[in-house]
């Protein structure tokens, strides 16, 4: 389970790269099975090995202090002021306490979790940055016909 983690996979796509059924990752994950077949191991440490750059890197990138993080995100959004934290809210599709907890450090997402969100605020970035393209060329085409 340890090395699925720090992978920040899912368990479906975890046992998909090790071979085996999801049902039998979940009985070694909860100890229902207590050897793990020693190709299943070495297939999770070769696993881990090769993506061994990322996970240390997604380790300290989301090792920082939550409202960090949340201020980060604010500022790739653009977002200012008093209404910042809605607009974060919006992007990242998660309730106003969730995010209120966060910022008091009374619980933080795991890194997977972390890194969709990030992801959702990147693609807000890029939807933002497309339809500001969009609208800009409008202007300029009507501009063009009057």
């Amino acid at each position: 389970r340890e090395i699925r983690l720090a992978l920040c996979m899912t368990q479906v796509s975890f046992s998909e790269q090790l071979g085996i059924s999801t049902a039998t990752l979940l009985s070694y994950e909860y100890g229902r099975t207590l050897t793990i077949k020693e190709d299943i191991m070495k297939k999770a440490e070769e696993l881990f090995s090769e993506q061994k750059v990322v996970v240390l890197r997604n380790k300290e990138k989301f090792s920082r202090p939550m409202p960090e993080i949340i201020e980060s995100w604010c500022q790739m959004l653009g977002a200012t002021g008093e209404d910042r934290i809605e607009v974060l809210i919006d992007v990242l599709n998660v309730d106003k306490s969730t995010v209120y907890r966060w910022q008091k450090q009374e619980m933080r997402p795991n890194i997977g979790m972390l890194k969709i969100y990030e992801r959702n605020v990147k693609n807000a970035i890029r939807f933002l940055k497309m339809n500001k393209e969009k609208i800009t060329n409008l202007a300029i085409k009507k501009e063009i016909k009057v």
